[in-house]
């Protein structure tokens, strides 16, 4: 590895640290957590944007189906939105623009859960480094007691 990479590595493992405001051992360890919580609540938040993407699609549909030709398409398509206390006469085009709005949430939710995921994945290698670096030390204080 070259110095200029490893430089660089390490600029961006303190950055890290410094964002998350690590200063002692006990804090990095408390990080993981943090990364834990912080991917669970993330993966809560796109479920949600997800059902809500879902529902709003079956209002669009039923929607759709209330405006059809055929009778019995028409008539269970209004049931179904009287079931799901949807007005037969919402705006289509106010719920496509919700639709889109929500998918560009879901959009901007994964976005920050891979962001999340590749800090962890800098936080396991500085670990990983770390730990190495301490039994590097350790046996080098064994042979120098030797």
């Amino acid at each position: 590895m070259s110095k200029k990479k490893s430089i660089d590595d390490l600029v961006s493992a303190l950055n890290f640290l410094s964002d998350n405001q690590v200063t002692n051992g006990e804090q990095f360890e408390l990080l993981a957590s943090k990364f834990d919580d912080m991917i669970a609540e993330i993966k809560s938040q796109l479920v949600t944007a997800e059902d809500k993407i879902i529902q709003l699609n079956l209002v669009l549909k039923t929607l759709s189906g209330a405006s059809s030709d055929d009778e019995i398409t028409k008539s269970k398509a209004k049931e179904k939105l009287q079931q799901m206390n949807i007005d037969p006469d919402t705006s289509v085009d106010l719920l496509e623009k919700q639709a889109e709005a929500l998918v560009i949430e879901k959009n901007i939710i994964e976005d920050k859960l891979s962001e999340v995921i590749n800090d962890l994945r800098l936080y396991e290698n500085i670990k990983h480094t770390s730990d190495k670096e301490r039994e590097n030390d350790t046996v080098r204080n064994n042979e120098v007691k030797r």
